[in-house]
């Protein structure tokens, strides 16, 4: 099957976030790869927006002719939720873990005003 993984907003598929996962997805016979945002190095951050990100995972979806499955995580879920919505997939999935949830006292639920 077909893995589409659409990072979250400080990801991009040369950092090696995805790495480990994606060695596991391949090593399991899928093929899988993390779909890029368009004009997000520090050269060119500058004409980023939601819009061309929409479109330039639009035009990768629109591609494929088989079935596949989508992974959002963290802002990529969000992305994630709206192309679910018009590709529907095999399977949809979402994960979103803050980057820093805070102290332990936070995580206890007693947080600090």
């Amino acid at each position: 099957m077909k893995v589409i993984i659409i990072p979250g907003f400080t990801s991009y598929p040369e950092n090696g976030t995805y790495k480990d996962l994606l060695i596991k997805l391949k090593s399991q016979g899928h093929e899988a790869f993390v779909l890029p945002w368009p004009y997000f190095f520090p050269d060119q951050l500058d004409k980023y927006c939601l819009t061309a990100t929409l479109q330039s995972a639009r035009e990768a979806l629109g591609k494929i002719n088989e079935p596949f499955v989508i992974l959002g995580y963290s802002m990529g879920g969000i992305i994630a939720t709206q192309l679910a919505a018009e590709f529907p997939p095999s399977k949809f999935g979402l994960i979103v873990s803050p980057y820093a949830a805070g102290k332990e006292d936070d995580l206890a639920g007693k947080l600090n005003e």
